[in-house]
């Protein structure tokens, strides 16, 4: 749950004199209390619970504007007044951080310490500690712990479902005073979401360094997996959190841990372009190589990002520049279909293979070019020795793509090289025909001025 933090615009002893904007009465005249929407707008309460109660969970937006209605907040009227999209007192008062509220409530009733309450943002039951540390209240987190507040409660929702912990929460905002304090008690460092996620995670892939070394330092488990395969580093390295990365190495985290699939920390940081973490988990033994469950390479991921200095890094640390993927894709094929001409240039000097290299229908990187990329990735294929008459196996080739984009540029640079304008595709199509089909005049022309030279 993302512990929002709610309006610290206090109730109003009264209701304002204006008209709500769902029923066009004055507020508080049906005798029922009226609040105020996280946004600002107040409606009598009556409204907008039938307005919240026609829309989806993930659409409960304002009546009157796009923003956030959760959590209703009591303006005027009975205190007391139920209603699932209002907060419980004591808990909004933890939310805000609200010391004399808490108090208050603990005196009258100590065991609000260990309740669950609904909350109506997340539609989750939480406690108080799990609010107060999720927005770095400490005071009230450490009055809550001396009063016996349940320290590895598990946020629950309404199928039963497991969530945050107190501790998860505080680690997701990077609280460190407060996950210190929850250290202190003893907490379950490694407790575990329904998906497997741990509050180390969850520091990780926000970028909290500090509180990372504190849950390390507490024996975090600095190898677990979500339910997906995904670890810490596999997360800080996707989300490009430069200083988590070189801290999990620094313990000796596991650099080739593999993920669903076959993803890899190498794997993520190439297909995010980050330049430095791929060069850290390189230096530190990262398997340039390593294949996904199709096959798929950290080479090939990065080049269909764009990213042309991390392929240039994954080169000089021996990546295979002609591994291809289970179904016959390569890292020139990928350059090619992309337009990164640069990459494309890159990847021939490494002495990617230009012809040898088909798909399972034929496609050849010009025919991709051709179908995918721009002119300057079809000239710099054509000068490094392309097959111009290459077909795949339907016999469709790169001219046939290049007339049916109707890309004059394209189609005069192939002619000018000397690619076969007559050839028929095995549905009995050739390149002029495919011109007179789209009326271009001036590709029918040159395709046409190709032929009568023949």
């Amino acid at each position: 749950m993302d512990a929002t933090t709610p309006s610290t615009v206090p109730p109003h002893s009264r209701a304002p004199d204006y008209l709500c904007r769902i029923c066009n009465n004055p507020l508080g005249s049906h005798a029922v209390p009226v609040v105020k929407a996280y946004c600002g707008h107040q409606f009598d309460l009556d409204c907008i619970t039938n307005w919240l109660d026609g829309c989806s969970f993930k659409k409960r937006t304002c009546y009157c504007c796009d923003s956030p209605v959760l959590p209703l907040l009591l303006v005027s009227g009975d205190a007391c007044a139920a209603s699932r999209y209002m907060r419980d007192h004591a808990l909004e008062a933890a939310y805000r951080g609200d010391m004399d509220d808490i108090k208050s409530k603990l005196t009258t009733n100590p065991a609000v310490a260990q309740a669950f309450f609904h909350d109506p943002v997340s539609e989750c039951n939480v406690t108080l500690l799990m609010a107060a540390a999720g927005n770095g209240h400490d005071n009230i987190c450490q009055l809550l712990l001396a009063h016996g507040a349940q320290v590895d409660a598990i946020e629950t929702d309404n199928e039963g479902g497991t969530g945050y912990t107190a501790l998860m929460m505080a680690c997701s905002k990077g609280h460190s005073g407060t996950v210190q304090q929850l250290l202190d008690y003893k907490v379950n460092v490694n407790a575990v979401m329904a998906n497997g996620v741990t509050a180390l995670m969850l520091a990780g892939e926000h970028g909290h360094a500090e509180v990372v070394r504190q849950l390390l330092d507490a024996g975090a488990d600095i190898n677990a997996a979500k339910d997906d395969g995904a670890t810490t580093l596999m997360l800080a390295s996707q989300y490009q959190k430069k200083e988590i990365v070189g801290l999990l190495l620094e313990y000796n985290v596991d650099i080739n841990a593999i993920g669903d699939g076959g993803l890899t920390a190498l794997m993520l940081a190439g297909q995010s372009g980050d330049k430095e973490i791929v060069q850290q988990l390189l230096k530190r033994g990262a398997n340039v190589n390593a294949t996904c469950s199709d096959g798929v390479t950290a080479l090939m991921m990065t080049t269909q990002k764009g990213a042309c200095e991390v392929v240039q890094e994954l080169l000089l640390s021996g990546a295979l520049v002609n591994a291809r993927s289970n179904t016959g894709t390569s890292a020139l094929f990928l350059a090619a279909q992309e337009g990164h001409t640069a990459i494309a240039e890159l990847l021939l000097e490494y002495g990617a293979n230009i012809n040898g290299a088909r798909l399972a229908d034929g496609v050849t990187a010009l025919i991709f070019a051709c179908q995918e990329g721009s002119v300057e990735d079809v000239s710099l294929l054509v000068a490094a020795g392309a097959n111009l008459d290459a077909a795949r196996n339907d016999g469709v080739t790169a001219l046939h793509h290049a007339v049916h984009r109707g890309d004059r540029d394209m189609t005069r640079l192939l002619l000018e090289r000397g690619a076969s304008v007559d050839v028929f595709s095995k549905d009995g199509c050739t390149p002029l025909m495919l011109a007179n089909d789209s009326d271009d005049v001036e590709l029918v022309r040159l395709l046409q001025g190709a032929l009568d030279s023949h």
